[in-house]
């Protein structure tokens, strides 16, 4: 099922994705929950934007590769295969509840990555996630909750 324009422009709307959510949409694909088609609709719409507001590099770069997941390279095969997905994701992936930034022009993720607070969070995800996990929706709602309660 290919998402209608309608659907995809109402979410590009204002603000561009992050990170996490084009690593989550790439997982979803490993996952078998969403279709390469879906997701490349989804990202072609930022990377054909005549203004799509987006100055990482690095999310620049994933949602290119997110937009070119469908590509084939003959009638029956993708030209990008799972390897390749988790090629693209892995950097952005953490470990032991350890957050690794090396980029220096992210500084609100390094705060984030030395803050106890978001580490307990995440590995909270971690555990809800191993139970049968939280929606994207759901963890930003409880996020904002925990956050807000801590403030």
């Amino acid at each position: 099922m290919h998402l209608t324009r309608k659907e995809i422009t109402s979410e590009v709307g204002k603000t561009p994705p992050t990170i996490l959510e084009v690593v989550n949409r790439l997982q979803a694909i490993l996952k078998g929950t969403i279709s390469r088609e879906e997701v490349a609709d989804w990202a072609g719409f930022w990377v054909m934007a005549d203004e799509p507001d987006i100055e990482d590099a690095l999310l620049w770069k994933l949602i290119k590769q997110a937009a070119g997941v469908d590509l084939k390279d003959s009638p029956v095969s993708y030209l990008h295969d799972e390897a390749d997905i988790r090629s693209w994701i892995e950097p952005f992936m953490c470990k032991d509840s350890e957050v690794n930034i090396d980029r220096e022009d992210d500084e609100q993720s390094k705060k984030l990555s030395n803050n106890p607070q978001f580490l307990a969070i995440i590995q909270q995800a971690r555990e809800e996630k191993g139970k049968g996990g939280l929606s994207t929706e759901e963890m930003k709602q409880w996020m904002e909750t925990e956050l807000s309660q801590e403030s």
